[in-house]
Parts: C-alpha cells; structure tokens; sequence
C-alpha cells in the first residue's frame, strides 16, 4: 500500500515537471503565432497594416525606415505622409510588392484598376528598397504630387510618368516596359539619375 502512495507521488511530480518543461515551447508558439499577423515593422514594433506603420512614423525631418513583409502593399487612396522621410524595405522584388494606385484586394492580390497615386503626396523623401513597383499600361500613372523619390534595388512593372517633381533617383534598377511602350516618362521630375539600372524594353525606354 505505501509503495502504490509513493509511486503515485512520483507519477503527479514527473507530470508537473513536464509541463513546466512543455511551458516555453507553449508560450514561444503563443508569440509567434501573435507576430505573424504583423505586415510591417519600425524597429522591434510590429503593425497589423502598413498604414499604422506610416501613421506612427514622426514629422520631424527624421527618417523613418518601415520593414515590409511579403505580400502586395500600397497606401493608395490614404493622405499619411506629408511631411515625413520614409524608407520602405521590402523582402525583394519575388516576395513583396508596392501596387502603386491600385487596390490591395481581401485575396491578397491586386485589383488591376490603376489610377494617379496621390499617397506621396507632400511627403519630404520616400525611399523603396528590395521590391518589385508594380503600375498598369495606362498613360499618366505614377506618384503625384512629390518632392523626392529614390527607387533602389527594385523592379518596375509597367509604364510610370510621376514620381519625385524635385528629384527622381533609380539605382539598381530593373525597368519591365509594356510592349512597344516606354518604361517611364521622367517630364515630372526636375532631376532624373539613373544609376546601374537595366531596362527590359522592345524599341522605347525613356521618354525625356
């Protein structure tokens, strides 16, 4: 009789000491299951929508470097970025991409509509990094209405005539124009630099 006491003494303490061993693994999957509903980063703060992320970024003529997950992206049809120095790192050009003036579907994809992108407007220097910049075949897209731009180690799909109306800076680069069709129009911008880019053309590349 007491050795049957004695044994389920041992079960009930070899029971708490595996859940105390099961405890980090249990709380270390809570939190990742919390972070993978984040889309974008400041730092060690994640966001839930990269239109929180701009939101927070101050005005204060620092520059604010906003991580983007993978993913199709854009702030089209939002006003958060006057005044402010903005980079957005994406995952590269396969994993993330910025729909400039279109949608962002409930699927994930993009709603194919596109339309002048006012999103940048007033904003001080927006910088894209490390992701494909996806525009339509239509004439007259692109960013309206803002100072700097600088594009660096992306891919530009389709035809753009607006980005930076001070400065447009390419470095990197790789330009897919439509076909028979220009990659980008550059009349908007006051100073236009491109810096090792490629261009994936069939006649036409720049119009000047």
């Amino acid at each position: 009789m007491k050795q049957k006491k004695q044994n389920r003494i041992l079960a009930a303490l070899l029971a708490v000491a595996m859940m105390f061993q099961m405890l980090p693994l249990m709380v270390f999957a809570d939190e990742g299951g919390s972070e993978s509903k984040f889309v974008a980063w400041i730092g060690d703060t994640g966001y839930t929508s990269l239109l929180d992320a701009v939101k927070d970024a101050p005005v204060d003529g620092s520059t604010t470097t906003i991580t983007l997950g993978e993913g199709n992206y854009t702030l089209y049809d939002t006003n958060v970025t006057a005044g402010k120095n903005l980079t957005f790192v994406g995952q590269g050009a396969g994993l993330t991409t910025w729909n400039i003036g279109a949608k962002v579907l409930d699927s994930g994809e993009c709603d194919t509509t596109y339309q002048n992108d006012f999103s940048l407007k007033g904003s001080n220097k927006v910088t894209f990094k490390n992701m494909t910049l996806r525009s339509g075949t239509a004439d007259y897209l692109g960013f309206r209405h803002s100072n700097d731009t600088v594009v660096e180690n992306c891919v530009i799909e389709g035809k753009t005539f607006y980005w930076g109306y001070k400065s447009a800076t390419f470095k990197d680069t790789v330009f897919k124009a439509p076909f028979l069709d220009y990659a980008i129009w550059v009349y908007s911008s006051a100073k236009a630099t491109f810096d090792g880019c490629t261009f994936n053309a069939t006649g036409k590349v720049i119009y000047i």
